[in-house]
């Protein structure tokens, strides 16, 4: 991928963005990280990633008002959102805001991770 491809990865946890940005370089994307919503919002100012990995639990806002104040701007990045909790209200919540999917912070996380973003990149015609 080059930088035109870039995925942004907006998560608060230091330790998990590491492993996170991590795997998606090892697998051949370039990551982007923000540790907030508003340094994600700064972020989409100026530069436009061909998918949002966004954490829905963010230590400024909900992963909804992210997307919430985004469209308002106009800006219409797919994104898939993270979740530690897999609430269906949240599921059902962000699915709705047009989310190409979900990854449950769970046991499974690591190895679901790549995966998810291919079929996203897959979804929106990138591979």
């Amino acid at each position: 991928m080059n930088k035109e491809q870039t995925v942004l990865l907006v998560e608060d946890s230091e330790g998990l963005a590491h492993i996170v940005r991590r795997l998606l370089t090892r697998a051949g994307f370039a990551v982007d990280v923000t540790a907030s919503g508003e340094e994600a919002l700064d972020y989409l100012k100026d530069n436009q990633p061909l998918l949002l990995l966004l954490d829905y639990y963010l230590p400024d806002m909900e992963g909804g008002e992210v997307v919430t104040r985004l469209r308002a701007q106009g800006n219409r990045v797919p994104f898939i959102f993270m979740t530690g909790s897999g609430e269906p209200r949240i599921v059902e919540e962000m699915m709705g805001r047009g989310a190409l999917g979900w990854i449950a912070k769970d046991d499974s996380f690591m190895e679901c991770l790549t995966d998810e973003v291919t079929k996203a990149f897959e979804t929106l015609g990138l591979f």
